[in-house]
């Protein structure tokens, strides 16, 4: 990401731009394909700060689709970011069955910036996000978490899910 994009992501997120301003000034097409481009290079570069701008520009303009739930997924278990509950909520709404196996993951994994509760926001939002996805693979994988997670908040609403099915 270009340092003048940068900038006007910035100044956009604290205000400083209306959004027609921003889009007026950006150097770039704003749309899915460049959220692609841009994502794919900040999972290379492993580029903690342009995932949180993307992310930002990603709910802000509903950028995200089926497309990028690949990258989603890798992002989702990569631990040199702090957006994984942002990957987590975006996988949620896209609901695809293709996510079941990240989400999963992700529910099993603690990242050091999470200790404050044991990832257990992160883990909650992965099993409503496998609950959206309502898939014989999705269900077993909540039947697990139910049995076998130590964190009640999550094993409960694991189990909560199980019962609405």
């Amino acid at each position: 990401m270009k340092s003048i994009e940068t900038e006007l992501i910035v100044d956009l997120r604290s205000g400083v731009l209306t959004s027609d301003e921003f889009f007026a000034r950006f150097p770039s097409k704003i749309d899915s394909k460049y959220l692609t481009n841009e994502l794919e290079a900040a999972l290379m570069n492993h580029d903690s700060d342009v995932v949180e701008d993307l992310f930002f520009l990603g709910f802000k303009f509903s950028l995200f689709t089926s497309q990028h739930i690949k990258l989603l997924c890798l992002l989702l278990n990569q631990g040199w970011h702090r957006s994984h509950e942002d990957v987590a909520s975006i996988l949620q709404t896209l609901k695809s069955p293709e996510s079941v196996d990240a989400l999963f993951t992700a529910v099993n994994t603690r990242y050091d910036y999470l200790f404050y509760d044991d990832s257990t926001a992160l883990a909650v939002k992965c099993v409503w996000a496998l609950s959206g996805i309502d898939t014989e693979e999705s269900r077993n994988k909540i039947e697990f978490i139910a049995n076998h997670d130590t964190r009640d908040e999550v094993k409960q609403l694991a189990i909560s899910k199980l019962l609405k099915h």
